[in-house]
């Protein structure tokens, strides 16, 4: 059981605890999940007692009011919950029986992207911030993950293993044709800050890897 709270500026020893209650959502695989928020705003972190989490979090009218988007089954199954990145009361983004996972903001700070199984598939949504009715992004039966906003809002990017090839895709914010990024790439995918570029980690070569958007040739920075 976990609480969380914030880590100012990534510095061990400057950190302030923003939630009471409990948090019982485990992290798979062994090590620390990360939700990268925005792209503009300086890093923050986001631990849950034994684990660290790196979050970005992006202020959803101006600078002073950022918020933190982040995953609770304090309602009794996973959903996602917003609340204030100094503290103050959180409240459900989403309440669905299915587990809803890996939120991330859009740059305007109106919606919020996470994945979600709630139709049977594990496919991108989208909510508003505020809260009310999701919309399906994604409609493809394969697994659709770790949804990631462009810079400037128009698009929406994913890991996917769709065609059984692992791989990132880019869609339409608005709903439409997806389209792959890459022939194969693994993790996930984070926005250059020209919204030219997809970081991402190549798990099977070990090496830092981006890819641009339009013409798909790739780039390795670290080995």
């Amino acid at each position: 059981m976990f609480s969380v709270g914030v880590l100012a500026n990534g510095v061990v020893g400057e950190s302030h605890r923003v939630t009471e209650e409990l948090i019982g959502h485990p992290f798979p695989f062994g090590f620390p999940r990360a939700y990268y928020i925005g792209a503009h705003h300086p890093a923050a972190g986001l631990f849950t007692g034994r684990e660290h989490v790196r979050l970005f979090a992006r202020a959803t009218c101006n600078s002073h009011l950022a918020r933190i988007a982040f995953i609770s089954d304090r309602s009794g199954n996973p959903d996602v919950w917003a609340m204030p990145s100094n503290g103050g009361p959180a409240r459900p983004i989403t309440t669905h029986p299915a587990n809803d996972n890996q939120p991330d903001w859009s740059p305007d700070g109106r919606e919020i992207a996470f994945r979600s199984r709630r139709d049977g598939t594990t496919n991108i949504w989208i909510v508003p911030a505020e809260g009310g009715k999701p919309r399906r992004l994604t409609t493809d039966p394969a697994v659709d993950l770790t949804p990631q906003w462009s810079p400037d809002g128009k698009w929406v990017a994913f890991h996917s293993l769709r065609g059984g090839v692992r791989r990132h895709w880019r869609i339409p914010a608005e709903g439409g044709e997806a389209r792959p990024v890459n022939e194969s790439g693994e993790g996930k995918g984070v926005w250059s800050h020209d919204g030219t570029e997809l970081f991402y980690a190549c798990y099977s070569r070990k090496k830092l890897c981006a890819v641009n958007i339009e013409t798909g040739r790739e780039r390795i920075f670290l080995g």
